[in-house]
């Protein structure tokens, strides 16, 4: 009985259908400063049959903040859709995703600091590490110690108890020591203690531990037993009130001028190499017979003395003195003769000093009282420091010399010298009689004696007025 007029103007909502993504999950990660997520399971759950809808970019999430954590909130953002059904929908996105953010492996390296001796373990080191770009921390350390005290080089240093504290210092782990190395040098100073023995050679001996080098001033205030030098030694500087002694071959190069101190000995058979070497003490070349070698300038001062030792009279039975620069002389020559060595009758030249170069000065006196035979009798010859020992003349010609007029004269005493070598014969003139060889009397008379002489020297003297004519 009825008919429905349509309505005009009617309308109603199409709603986007509802999708779902499936098993999204977060992957855990390691600290890196930022909020980024990684996200799984990007499928999408909802889509109506013959309708084309797909995901137009990978799904992508945010940490709730930077730092490390357990169970961390992920944010996934609301992907983007397309396809030609795409505006018929809408994804919600999961809300329970969750996943770790761990600590980053944080490198902490050391640098360290070279230092000079100050007999100490302690080290000074600069830390550094490899934490991302912005992080606040700082990072300490309770010790750094070199390996021992000694000087060397690229000595390792153990730096223990390292920590970090700061605004991101919760994000890493760290390691807590780590080994680094520099130096432990030498200072200008280096004192002789002694300790182990008597070897330059043995670092024990030094104060620093090690020894000396061409940079170090050399100090050895102590005196005692002699130092031995072997080898080939190189210092900047020496002081020594001790004596040395050069092992054969050995050097030692000194890179300033030294001086070898009152009171001290230099002996042994090796080479000094100085500028200058002056000596204030005594100079005793060889294990007797040897050589000492200067290479520089020698000057021996007024309390300096040369100890020459005579073994023969060719090179290398005698002490010598080898000087490359110029040679300034004073002081005291001692000449003894060892080995049983006697002079003949003839001149015996003997270069005790040798040197190209120029000679200035003299010794002020000559020491024979080891050797009394060799009294007097040398001379410079043509400037040079070769001596020549001379024999004295017999006795007979002695007396002559002293008095020579045929008139008789008095004297109240003679003193000379006899050697074995010159089988001197006394002939004593009417004047004089022989009561025994060392008392001779004004009694008349005429006689003469053979003088034998046992020892090196004997002396002959009168201890009473004689009088004798040529």
């Amino acid at each position: 009985n009825y008919t429905v007029d349509p309505l005009a103007n009617v309308s109603a909502n199409i709603t986007p259908a509802a999708l779902t993504l499936a098993n999204v999950s977060a992957d855990n990660k390691i600290y890196d400063a930022t909020t980024v997520a990684t996200l799984n399971g990007d499928t999408l759950s909802g889509v109506l049959a013959n309708d084309v809808v797909v995901l137009s970019s990978t799904l992508t999430g945010q940490f709730d903040n930077k730092n490390v954590g357990a169970n961390k909130t992920v944010n996934v953002s609301l992907p983007l859709l397309t396809g030609q059904d795409a505006t018929n929908y809408k994804v919600d996105v999961p809300a329970n995703v969750l996943a770790n953010i761990t600590p980053a492996e944080l490198a902490i390296t050391a640098t360290g600091n070279s230092k000079k001796y100050d007999s100490t373990t302690t080290a000074r080191v600069n830390l550094a590490d490899n934490r991302i770009a912005g992080d606040i921390f700082n990072i300490s350390y309770n010790s750094a110690e070199f390996s021992d005290s000694n000087v060397g080089i690229l000595k390792p240093i153990n730096i223990g108890g390292i920590n970090i504290i700061g605004t991101d210092a919760g994000n890493y782990t760290f390691n807590s020591s780590v080994i680094t190395s520099a130096d432990i040098n030498r200072i200008s100073k280096i004192e002789w203690i002694g300790k182990a023995d008597n070897a330059w050679v043995t670092p024990a001996n030094w104060n620093q531990g090690v020894v000396p080098d061409e940079t170090q001033d050399v100090v050895i205030s102590s005196t005692g037993n002699v130092i031995d030098i072997s080898g080939n030694q190189i210092i900047n500087s020496l002081f020594s009130l001790n004596s040395l002694h050069l092992a054969n071959n050995s050097s030692m190069t000194i890179n300033n001028p030294f001086t070898l101190q009152n009171g001290t000995t230099l002996s042994g058979n090796g080479v000094f190499k100085t500028s200058t070497f002056t000596n204030e003490g005594i100079i005793s070349p060889g294990n007797s017979p040897g050589r000492v070698s200067i290479d520089g300038s020698f000057v021996q001062s007024n309390t300096g003395l040369l100890d020459i030792q005579i073994a023969g009279d060719i090179e290398g039975l005698y002490d010598q003195l080898d000087v490359s620069g110029a040679v300034q002389l004073d002081g005291t020559i001692k000449l003894s003769l060892i080995d049983g060595y006697v002079l003949t009758n003839s001149s015996n030249t003997f270069n005790f000093i040798k040197t190209n170069s120029t000679v200035s000065g003299s010794f002020a006196s000559i020491d024979t009282s080891a050797s009394p035979s060799l009294s007097n009798r040398f001379n410079f010859v043509n400037g040079k420091l070769e001596i020549v020992a001379q024999i004295n003349t017999p006795l007979i010609t002695a007396i002559n010399q002293l008095f020579p007029n045929s008139s008789p004269e008095t004297v109240q005493q003679i003193e000379t010298e006899v050697f074995a070598s010159d089988n001197a014969v006394l002939t004593l003139l009417p004047l004089a009689t022989v009561d025994d060889l060392g008392l001779l009397k004004s009694k008349g008379g005429q006689g003469s004696v053979n003088i034998t002489v046992a020892a090196d020297v004997t002396t002959v003297k009168t201890n009473r007025p004689l009088g004798l004519c040529k």
